[in-house]
């Protein structure tokens, strides 16, 4: 999943909330309209300024799992969860933002919704 959000993103096809779902498209039933629904949920557009990807990933895995992705998420980026702080910081790319969220949407997929703290 985190090859196919990477390619769907870096190709320009949708942005970051959008190839996190792409990339869970097969695992989960989720059709072009779903995938379109996170149109604007992309480039700090997403709740609160929340990267959208990790927006996306909580969407597909259920709210009552947000506060473990987010606490993931974290570990993995260095504590930000917004994509003005993420893009500000610049430690961490967007696509690489992407590749994470799809990983904990993987995992989530695999372990039949057990995501772990780190």
């Amino acid at each position: 999943m985190k090859i196919t959000a990477s390619g769907y993103y870096t190709r320009g096809r949708g942005n970051s909330a959008q190839a996190v779902c792409y990339s869970a498209e097969k695992y989960c039933g989720i059709s072009a309209s779903m995938i379109k629904q996170f149109e604007r949920s992309g480039t700090g557009q997403a709740p609160c300024g929340m990267c959208g990807a990790l927006y996306a990933a909580i969407r597909l895995c259920g709210a009552d799992l947000e506060k473990g992705i987010v606490k993931k998420f974290k570990s993995l980026t260095g504590g930000m969860t917004r994509c003005s702080d993420i893009k500000k910081s610049g430690s961490i790319t967007c696509r690489e933002c992407v590749e994470i969220s799809a990983k904990i949407v993987e995992e989530y997929i695999q372990t039949g919704g057990i995501i772990s703290a780190a």
